[in-house]
Formats: structure tokens, C-alpha cells, sequence
């Protein structure tokens, strides 16, 4: 069995109510049907007229002359165009109080923080016997990090002080030296007046012998004479070697001051070596030279170091931002001028500062190798400035763990 269904629809209006006529052939069977866009419809069957029921309204398509079907214009109703509109003034109004805003601040995002980081390394070489510290972990000022094995350079210090002993008994000992030439010098010069006065006794005796013997009347002998010549020659021969002994004596006195000064250097350069001793075996202690935290950590214990060498790295505490603005947004930026920093790791606060100093030149000019225009391939590039912004304590407090070196940063410059 075969059901044949026929059917075609025309519009038309009932005076102000739009109809939709369908008539259908079923099955042999002719059916007409009145939509009316109040929700009711009505069937004639044959010569019967079927009672109205309600449907749901569907929008009708317009055929147009060609054809085709198209859809009816679709107009917004008062109350969404209000809404539309109070939007898009909302937006605008928000638009111009940002650009109002903006035009107070200079912004970048080339910015970055940055801070002391000390790099900590042995002054001699060693043997590490103890790591008192671990990453990231706080320290203060003078406390000790490292220490190595001290026992080499206690050996150093008990020589050193030896050193010094010796010395000290050999500056007695050239003391007494000295002392003693000095006596001989004061014996020879007491030898030397004692002489002089016996050669001058000496000297008168044998004039007046002479005159004795050669006023004819010869009172004394010639033995007598020559017994006097005899006595101021020998006078003559003790003054000299009381002279000779003097001469000698202060020689001796010259050597032993100059054995003294060689000692009292001998000294000097041991108590050097002494206090270098000392130095050294405290430089095998290694303590933190201010307060941060340890980052870099790259010694164990029984690892043998060398000086300089680099042995893990302590973060000082005290931050600061380093902003890298182009150098046409200089112009209305100075010192002491409000800032306002985020750092990307801390998104959802913004932190206060001020500007603190300009960096004498470009960073091209620091660069490895700065730029340069002579070489006739010249392009002109926006060169940007660093400019260091520091924050204001109250700002930072309760972060200060969390702002370290090295974070991203984008800074506001109120330059109003």
C-alpha cells in the first residue's frame, strides 16, 4: 500500500492577520489548512470544518520573484539598543580615563631585578674538613660557611714562632756583644789619656836630662840621659798603641751594632712570617662577609680548593630594580620621581619605589663590543638607558624573600 501526499502553500492577509493556506491531497483525499499567526488553525475536509487547535508559531519564508527564500529583517527593539549604547559609552569613558592615566607614566618592561652577589672563595689552598651552610639557606654577617683543614698551617705558625725566638736570643746575644766593645772602646780611650800623660812625664824628663847633660857641667851621665831618651820613646810607643787599641775597639763597637741591626731585621721578618702564619691558619676558617642567603653551592667536604677558586655564592639582601628605558622616554624622567614596579613573579602586587640615578652611558656602550658609527653602515636604533629604581622598605616588607636578583620586572614612572 502507497501513501501519496500532495500539498502546496499560499500567503495571504485576513484583514490585518496574516494567513498561511496549505492544501494537501492524501491519499486520494483533498485536505485544506488555514494557519492564522494567532496560534490557531482550521481544517476543511471536504465540505466539514474541523475544530481550531492551537500550534507553535514559526516564522514564515518569503519567496521571493526569482525563486529564492530569503529571511524577513530582524529589528532590535529600543530597550537593547539603550543597553548597546550605555555599553559602548561605558567602554569609551574607561578607554579615555586609561589614556588620561598613561599619559602621567613612563612604562617599560625591559626591567629586571638585580642586587650584591658575592662569590665566596677560598685565600689558600686546602683540603674543605667542614660545609656549615646548604642552599638557600639565610645567613648573617661573620657567620662561618667553610673550613678547612687547619693542621698544615698550624705546623706553619709553631715555626714561624720559633723563628721569632731565635731571632730574639740573637739580638741578646749581639747586645751583649755590643756591650762589651763598647767597655774595650772606654778601657782603650782610658789607656789612651793614661798614655798621654806618661809620654808628656816621660817627654819633660828627658828635656831637662838633655839640658843637664849639655850645660857642660854634665850633672847626670850619659847612662842617665839615654835611660830618659829610653822612657819617651817608650811613652811614645804606649800612646800610640793606646790609639791603635781605640781605633780597634771601635771597630769591634761598629760590628756589633751592625750584628745587632741584622738581628733586630732578622726579627722583624720573623714576626712578619708570624703574623702571616696567623693569617693564614684563620684563613682556613671562611665566614660570610654580609648578611644574605647561600645560592650555587658547589663544595664538599674532602674537596681540595684552590685560591680563587669559586666555592658557592651568597645573595645580599638589599635589592633594586634595573629599568632599561628607550632613550625618548628620558625626557620628563629624574631622580626621586614615584614608581611603581610588578614583578612577574608576584603578579597580583604592585610594589612602590623611586627613581635613584641614571646610568652614566647606554648599555650598548658596556656592551663586549660597543657600536660603532664611524664604519659608514649606519642605522639609527632607539638606544635604551638603565635607570636604577629602588623600592621603598614599607613596600617590600614580608617580601623580601621573594625578591630576588634576576626576576622579570615591568616598572611606571609617574613623571607628572
Amino acid at each position: 500500500m502507497y501513501l501519496h501526499i500532495n500539498s502546496f502553500c499560499t500567503i495571504s492577509h485576513v484583514g490585518t492577520v496574516l494567513a498561511l493556506h496549505r492544501h494537501k491531497i492524501m491519499n486520494g483525499t483533498t485536505m485544506d489548512e488555514t494557519i492564522l499567526v494567532d496560534g490557531t488553525t482550521t481544517r476543511i475536509n471536504g465540505d466539514a470544518t474541523l475544530p481550531a487547535k492551537k500550534f507553535t508559531q514559526r516564522t514564515p519564508h518569503v519567496t521571493s520573484a526569482n525563486g529564492e527564500s530569503k529571511e524577513p529583517r530582524k529589528r532590535f527593539s529600543p530597550k537593547v539598543i539603550g543597553v548597546l549604547t550605555v555599553v559602548l559609552l561605558a567602554i569609551g569613558f574607561a578607554g579615555y580615563l586609561w589614556w588620561e592615566h598613561m599619559q602621567g607614566y613612563v612604562n617599560t618592561d625591559n626591567a629586571y631585578v638585580t642586587g650584591h652577589i658575592h662569590q665566596i672563595s677560598s685565600r689558600i689552598s686546602g683540603t674543605i674538613s667542614e660545609v656549615l651552610v646548604d642552599d638557600n639557606q639565610s645567613v648573617t654577617n661573620g657567620q662561618v660557611l667553610l673550613k678547612l683543614d687547619p693542621r698544615d698551617n698550624e705546623v706553619h705558625l709553631e715555626q714561624a714562632r720559633t723563628q721569632v725566638q731565635q731571632a730574639e736570643a740573637q739580638i741578646a746575644q749581639n747586645q751583649a756583644a755590643a756591650d762589651q766593645a763598647e767597655a774595650q772602646l772606654n778601657q782603650a780611650s782610658a789607656q789612651i789619656s793614661q798614655a798621654e800623660a806618661q809620654l808628656e812625664k816621660t817627654s819633660l824628663d828627658y828635656q831637662r836630662a838633655k839640658n843637664l847633660f849639655r850645660d857642660g857641667m854634665k850633672a847626670i851621665s850619659q847612662q842617665e840621659l839615654d835611660a830618659a831618651k829610653a822612657a819617651y820613646d817608650v811613652a811614645q810607643g804606649a800612646l800610640k798603641a793606646a790609639k791603635a787599641n781605640e781605633v780597634g775597639s771601635k771597630a769591634q763597637v761598629q760590628s756589633a751594632k751592625a750584628a745587632q741591626s741584622v738581628a733586630l731585621a732578622k726579627r722583624q721578618n720573623a714576626e712578619a712570617a708570624l703574623k702571616d702564619a696567623e693569617l693564614q691558619l684563620s684563613y682556613t676558617t671562611i665566614p660570610v662577609p654580609t648578611s644574605g642567603r647561600i645560592g650555587h653551592k658547589t663544595v664538599e667536604v674532602g674537596q681540595r680548593v684552590q685560591p680563587g677558586q669559586a666555592l658557592l655564592a651568597v645573595a645580599d639582601d638589599q635589592t633594586w630594580v634595573v629599568a632599561n628605558f628607550k632613550e625618548t622616554q628620558l625626557a620628563k624622567m629624574k631622580p626621586g620621581q614615584k614608581v611603581e614596579v610588578e614583578l612577574d613573579a608576584l603578579p597580583h602586587h604592585r610594589f612602590s619605589g623611586r627613581v635613584e640615578s641614571f646610568a652614566p652611558a647606554s648599555g650598548a656602550q658596556f656592551a663586549l663590543l660597543p657600536p660603532d658609527n664611524a664604519t659608514g653602515n649606519f642605522t639609527k636604533i632607539v638606544q635604551r638607558v638603565p635607570v636604577k629604581v629602588v623600592f621603598d622598605p614599607e613596600s617590600i616588607r614580608g617580601f623580601e624573600s621573594r625578591i630576588v636578583p634576576g626576576l622579570s620586572a615591568e616598572v611606571d614612572v609617574a613623571v607628572r
